[in-house]
């Protein structure tokens, strides 16, 4: 099964999971797909899921499966560019293995034979795909690892060790570069003048991304969007976690910082600056009738707290699970907590 192959059930799976699907009904719906540009054969479409399950890049919950979101990169990534080699190198970063191998290597990022890379990476279908692409610098008879990808590298699986991630910061600041920057270099720019909030990895952001501000022209983020939006449904598991609407049409991708408010394109694409929820709370959110505090403790506003709570499908014991505050969206929260929410909302 080639690259091209691989990309192309990927961007099925992609597709289809927003609908709920169960493992077992996506690998029936692809058995029964006539459009692919290749003849469906169960073997070696077994052989694909026992690549993406041996790699965790299914997660599987009660609203069905959900592909990682840098496997989503790899997708829509350009053939033999650097976006594309750093998320297939994310696609097996889960895997505490090849975290340790890929940091060994480089190293020293030693030449090696083919036999040698077949050995460590211990699966043909990964082995075809790093050599479809241009992770590796052919040298004679020997690979190594592009020198130019190194420093990225480290910085993946540094993240990846450090904390639970959906995503690197690197990976997912190279993806924003390629879809904002890729087909224009010239964009009219507003916010410039906003502080940015401390990233860990702040100036990695700025050396990819080295812009101030967000684009004035909304449109031009459509496909950045459509990505957060992506990484928040498989986040939060289909759901709005105050009230557990699961409809796909009734849910929003709501950032904590507004769009409006954003000092980075970074910000917008964050998924640490947002929660996914239901229509009405994200009115009620993004209105600041109510916030979060540092420890996930829901408030309301004044004006709020005049009603009902119930009525809004409120509870004011709620609190954001621990999963969901990561530093970086603590810091988000305490933003939209100073900026946002309005104690005297009428």
């Amino acid at each position: 099964m080639n690259k091209a192959t691989v990309k192309e059930l990927l961007q099925f799976i992609d597709d289809v999971e927003i609908n709920g699907i169960s493992l077992v009904a996506l690998k029936d719906a692809l058995m029964k797909q006539t459009h692919f540009s290749y003849e469906t054969n169960e073997k070696e479409l077994e052989a694909f899921f026992h690549f993406l399950l041996r790699l965790d890049l299914l997660k599987q919950s009660a609203a069905g499966i959900d592909l990682v979101p840098c496997a989503a990169v790899f997708v829509r990534s350009p053939h033999h560019s650097l976006l594309e080699s750093l998320a297939l190198l994310e696609l097996t970063l889960k895997i505490p293995y090849y975290r340790e191998c890929f940091f060994a290597l480089c190293d020293d990022n030693e030449p090696m034979p083919l036999y040698e890379i077949r050995h460590y990476l211990k699966d043909d279908l990964l082995f075809d795909l790093f050599l479809d692409s241009s992770f590796y610098e052919q040298l004679g008879d020997t690979y190594r690892i592009q020198p130019n990808l190194l420093a990225d590298i480290r910085l993946q699986i540094k993240e990846y060790e450090e904390q639970e991630v959906l995503l690197s910061t690197i990976l997912c600041a190279h993806y924003a570069d390629y879809l904002i920057f890729a087909r224009s270099h010239s964009l009219s720019m507003r916010n410039e003048d906003l502080e940015m909030i401390d990233y860990p990895l702040r100036s990695e952001i700025l050396r990819i991304l080295p812009v101030k501000g967000i684009p004035k022209d909304r449109e031009v983020t459509r496909g950045l969007q459509a990505f957060y939006k992506d990484t928040l449904f498989h986040e939060f598991d289909h759901r709005c976690p105050l009230c557990h609407a699961e409809i796909p049409h009734l849910l929003i991708a709501s950032h904590i910082r507004p769009f409006r408010d954003c000092a980075h394109i970074y910000e917008t694409i964050d998924y640490q600056n947002g929660i996914l929820l239901c229509k009405n709370h994200d009115f009620l959110f993004d209105q600041g009738y109510f916030s979060f505090l540092e420890n996930g403790q829901i408030i309301f506003s004044e004006a709020l707290l005049k009603h009902d709570l119930s009525h809004y499908q409120l509870d004011p014991d709620y609190r954001l699970p621990i999963r969901y505050l990561t530093d970086v969206r603590k810091q988000f929260l305490a933003y939209h907590l100073n900026h946002i929410f309005n104690h005297e909302k009428e």
